[in-house]
């Protein structure tokens, strides 16, 4: 299974095509580590509001996707 940032153009030009086996991938996520009890820094706060406005949601290999969301099922 290769993730949909990678295969997704190709799924949606009909180059490649999903098969499904009956399982689909567990969603991923990214987590930002900071000191607990301190307040966050601007720095921080200003990477943190980057990477969402860069990824996006939906991510943005996945806007235009088909109904599956351009995912391998």
């Amino acid at each position: 299974m290769l993730p949909s940032f990678i295969v997704g153009p190709d799924i949606r030009a009909g180059t490649l095509k999903v098969v499904d086996i009956g399982l689909q991938a567990a969603p991923e996520y990214l987590y930002v580590a900071h000191p607990e009890g301190r307040k966050v820094s601007a720095k921080l706060r200003a990477l943190v509001d980057w990477l969402r406005t860069a990824f996006g949601d939906p991510p943005y290999w996945e806007v235009g996707a088909d109904d599956n969301g351009g995912r391998p099922r």
